[in-house]
């Protein structure tokens, strides 16, 4: 662990038929344009951790346990220049007020993603290699109108390194109660 803490994130993982719906399209287009492939999520929240990853991880159990699984409506696709918001399908955020407020108070020092709630599908920082209006309009028929959580999943990248997508670790995975 750094001086700075581990770096860690909170993860949505959609349930499971949602989850290979998104997998498959996140598979599909790394394969076709050439970008990482990655497990889909919503971040909930993330930060730097200072004290034992035990402790986390009961915090995380704790978040899990006084929800029940959400469904969130998407809010359309969307994206910006920087890596890790390059392409998504946002998420509406009244679906998940009850689980921020959650995490806001288990985690305080933690912050969510700074484009709201969201479900990444591509990571890219070549903004001139994807025509992203094009792939709204081909990818907004195959996406649901709403998504169905299962489990939260508490992530570390070694190193501290987010950047370094192949060695993300899920090293905690909770369903939601009830």
């Amino acid at each position: 662990m750094s001086d700075h803490g581990q770096a860690y994130a909170i993860w949505l993982m959609p349930a499971e038929d949602d989850a290979g719906l998104f997998s498959a399209l996140i598979d599909e287009l790394a394969r076709r344009l050439g970008t990482p492939a990655f497990p889909p999520h919503a971040t909930l929240c993330s930060g730097a951790w200072r004290g034992s990853l035990s402790d986390l991880k009961t915090k995380v159990d704790g978040i899990a346990h006084q929800c029940v699984a959400p469904r969130v409506a998407a809010a359309g696709l969307g994206g910006d220049d920087s890596r890790f918001h390059f392409f998504y399908l946002a998420l509406k955020r009244d679906g998940l007020a009850h689980i921020t407020r959650l995490a806001e108070r288990a985690l305080p020092s933690s912050h969510r993603p700074n484009v709201g709630p969201h479900i990444s599908l591509i990571y890219c920082e070549d903004i001139e290699a994807v025509d992203r209006q094009k792939l709204m309009r081909e990818l907004t028929p195959r996406l649901p109108s709403l998504i169905a959580f299962g489990r939260l999943a508490l992530v570390l990248p070694d190193g501290n390194d987010w950047h370094d997508i192949e060695n993300w670790r899920s090293i905690h995975q909770i369903p939601f109660n009830g």
